[in-house]
């Protein structure tokens, strides 16, 4: 372990230690003593009063807003996409749903309302081909599910409440499992801890990617981190014990969501950051401690894990096969170098962007969002401590050692053998830019902690003013790189504003600056910029846009007395979503792994497998040329549009009884059917 700044330390009564800290217990008549303490004193997480109260108050939010059937869905999308008569604000508490989250109330929770409303099988056509539900990250009833606690709600409580569990345990889960990592990582500062924890959650790069399984890859990777700590440094069995199980359970948890973009880079940044809490905090007492215990529960859970993966593969084998063999996203392969979407310091002036206005060079609010990066000052002031006192900090060596490769391979890309080697080929730079970004707010929390630690003496003026300058000359490099990549979209003010805010917190980051609330300040400057992103996602309550919905209530009273048939929707996808969402078996709709057995029928021997061969959006509309041709058209990189009489025999072979339009349809399309409701849309059956 590296040896910091000697600092005096007195002790006016005895102290009882907690079991885990290296200190020596105390007992002592002196009514005072003074220790030398040569280095940053170790010890795991102190669950103080202050930290206990926290962590309740956040446990109590997460049962009371569930219970409340609250979240933060923009499931209310719905009262504008297809408006029935009723109030476009339903389920709205606060803030306004976002169109853009397609993939959230459009895709995932359609998805979560066809595996409710057919009690969570593992295969459902609806969804895809094969077992897709048993891979696309939704309550399905499998063994993998007691491994995913977001879900377990489903089975205890009503739709709507366990909707909002799933939602929250997103949100409570990065405020709980981030402030525990930062308590190891800050040396127990709980204030920077905490706001480690808010940062991250209300980062742009969290709140525009929420309803994506990116909140859960954060918590998660912040638990397994500590649970590795636990098994390393701590000395007592419950604990060690404990976290074997956390480590079991949460490791299934974050491989089997399964979106090697995210969990890739992620699952190194763990990797480098453990190895510099090991370097940094080294002692061989500690770890050697109960040493046979640690092992036995070390390999007691990778065996575990290896058999519980087992299973797991042997039981997804097929669908996973499927959807690595798609032409997207599964045969997606890159070799880095892309760069970002904008730039590497846009956060600093995201503050002044939202939906409706953004750099239309920056593809759109989702693309352009990411985290603040501090990295250049903070690894130039770890340079400059290193060339003045020959010291190494590992805690922050490693964690800007990861961030610097990740920044090659976003910017330079990686020759194709290490890329494929190190499976990084999975991960695009545009996906790689999240983690990246909770590389940089992780590293700027640990190096604000450990500030205190690292001094250099007898600074002239000079050395004083100089790093003062340089951060200026760089605040101004952000400044003119944003205008010009934004093609000139910020005005002069919104420049200024971010650069006099950012510029305050590098500031505080100088090793030369011998601030006393440099802490508090810095938090305050950064809290400043993510006011904007609080109110990113809805404050909404419960399902009413869609349960509630004449569709969706139409469509299950009809399933309700004739079960177990098939459906098509002719016209708008977002009427194939809904119908999706009342649990019947449709054939429009996302397809999350390609349905080969339908698309034969359709397609006859998989001439045009090219186009329905991945993940994809899926349109169905009338085609009628006598011939019983279909047509099947790639509309987009993950959609695709089927045209076919509706009368064709293939839907007779495809068992299809009912057909939706989105409008009156004409004489032809309808000549084999007759019409059994007439509201929002028209829906028939067919008479065969």
């Amino acid at each position: 372990m590296k040896k910091h700044k000697t600092q005096k330390v007195s002790i006016s009564n005895p102290v009882t230690l907690p079991s885990d800290s290296t200190h020596e217990k105390n007992s002592t008549n002196q009514s005072t003593i003074t220790t030398e303490i040569s280095h940053q004193p170790f010890e795991l997480i102190r669950f103080d009063r202050k930290l206990n109260i926290y962590l309740g108050a956040c446990i109590l939010a997460f049962l009371i807003l569930s219970l409340l059937k609250i979240h933060g869905s923009s499931v209310a999308s719905w009262n504008d996409i297809i408006p029935e008569g009723s109030t476009s604000t339903k389920s709205i508490l606060a803030g306004t749903p976002k169109r853009i989250r397609m993939d959230e109330y459009a895709v995932l929770t359609p998805f979560t309302l066809s595996q409710y409303n057919n009690n969570f099988p593992v295969a459902n056509q609806a969804i895809g081909g094969h077992n897709a539900p048993l891979i696309g990250f939704v309550p399905v009833n499998h063994f993998v599910t007691a491994f995913r606690p977001n879900f377990w709600a489903y089975y205890f409580l009503s739709q709507e409440q366990a909707f909002a569990w799933a939602w929250n345990f997103k949100t409570f889960g990065i405020l709980i499992a981030v402030t525990l990592m930062l308590m190891l990582l800050t040396g127990n500062n709980l204030l920077l801890s905490i706001f480690g924890g808010f940062w991250l959650l209300y980062s742009s790069g969290t709140q525009w990617w929420y309803s994506t399984s990116w909140p859960d890859c954060i918590f998660l990777a912040a638990i397994l981190f500590t649970c590795a700590v636990y098994l390393i440094f701590s000395r007592n069995l419950i604990s060690l014990i404990i976290s074997t199980l956390l480590f079991i359970l949460f490791s299934v948890y974050y491989a089997t969501i399964l979106y090697p973009p995210y969990q890739l880079p992620l699952a190194y940044f763990v990797i480098f950051l453990l190895a510099g809490y090991i370097i940094h905090h080294f002692d061989k007492d500690i770890i050697l401690n109960k040493l046979f215990i640690k092992l036995g529960l070390g390999i007691s859970a990778f065996v575990t894990l290896g058999a519980i993966f087992f299973k797991f593969y042997s039981d997804a084998k097929p669908t996973v096969e499927a959807m690595m063999n798609t032409a997207y996203p599964g045969k997606r392969t890159d070799f880095g170098g892309s760069g970002f979407p904008t730039n590497m310091f846009s956060e600093y002036y995201h503050m002044f962007v939202n939906s409706d206005s953004f750099p239309q060079v920056w593809i759109n609010i989702c693309e352009l969002s990411h985290y603040i990066n501090f990295a250049p000052v903070i690894i130039g002031c770890m340079i400059w401590y290193y060339v003045s006192t020959r010291k190494i900090n590992y805690l922050i060596l490693l964690p800007s050692i990861f961030i610097i490769l990740i920044w090659i391979w976003i910017k330079i890309g990686f020759p194709e053998g290490i890329a494929k080697l190190s499976l990084m080929s999975m991960s695009p730079p545009k996906r790689t830019q999240i983690p990246f970004g909770v590389a940089n707010v992780v590293l700027a929390i640990i190096y604000l902690g450990q500030l205190k630690y690292m001094k250099i003496k007898d600074l002239t003026l000079t050395q004083k003013i100089i790093p003062i300058i340089l951060t200026i000359l760089f605040l101004g490099i952000t400044a003119a790189t944003n205008d010009s990549s934004s093609g000139n979209f910020f005005k002069t003010s919104q420049l200024i504003i971010g650069g006099v805010i950012f510029g305050i917190a590098n500031l505080m980051l100088l090793l030369s600056m011998n601030i006393k609330f440099r802490e508090v300040i810095f938090v305050m400057a950064i809290s400043v910029s993510l006011i904007p992103n609080v109110m990113t996602n809805p404050i909404a309550k419960g399902l009413a846009p869609i349960i509630e919905h004449n569709i969706y209530q139409q469509v299950k009273a009809i399933d309700k007395a004739d079960p177990h048939q098939r459906w098509i929707v002719n016209g708008s996808q977002f009427y194939g979503y809904m119908v999706q969402a009342a649990g019947v078996n449709v054939l429009g709709g996302v397809k999350y792994v390609p349905d080969f057995k339908t698309m034969k029928v359709i397609d006859g021997k998989y001439k045009r497998d090219t186009v329905y061969n991945r993940y994809a959006h899926t349109v169905y509309s009338s085609f009628i040329d006598g011939k019983d041709s279909t047509v099947v058209a790639l509309n987009f990189e993950d959609g695709y549009t089927i045209g076919i009489d509706g009368c064709s025999p293939r839907l007779k072979e495809l068992k299809v009884k009912y057909m939706i339009f989105d409008r009156q349809p004409q004489p032809v399309e309808v000549r084999c059917m007759k019409r059994i409701a007439d509201s929002t849309v028209q829906i028939y059956q067919r008479n065969d």
